[in-house]
């Protein structure tokens, strides 16, 4: 129950997890149960995705180098952004940049990442 599989497969006493893990390598995290019947010897992979937290601290940091045009000038611009914080989907973070004009700009931000 805790792994909210199908009920057809809580009801039947054939069916035994045999394994379960929760996978965090992407922006949902999912839980994948291995589901052994008995009397078959079939295995069933289950995956889940679970829901995001309301509220979760976050570390990533993003270094960038563009090539671009600005006012019709060419320009290199660098770069940084940090998430601090994730809010279900949103990232909230700081964000810095400065271009070979000379130009800069540092900030917060949310990005919906995906």
């Amino acid at each position: 129950r805790k792994l909210d599989l199908p009920a057809t497969i809580q009801s039947d006493d054939e069916e035994r997890v045999t394994a379960a893990t929760k996978l965090d390598v992407a922006s949902h995290p999912k839980t994948v149960t291995a589901i052994l019947n008995t009397q078959t010897g079939r295995t069933l992979l289950y995956v889940r995705q679970d829901p995001l937290p309301w509220l979760m601290p976050e570390r990533r940091t993003t270094l960038s180098l563009d090539y671009g045009f600005k006012r019709a000038a060419p320009i290199f611009r660098v770069g940084a952004h940090t998430d601090l914080l994730e809010i279900k989907e949103l990232h909230l973070g700081l964000t810095g940049q400065i271009d070979t004009d000379g130009a800069w700009f540092t900030g917060v931000g949310l990005a919906l990442k995906w």
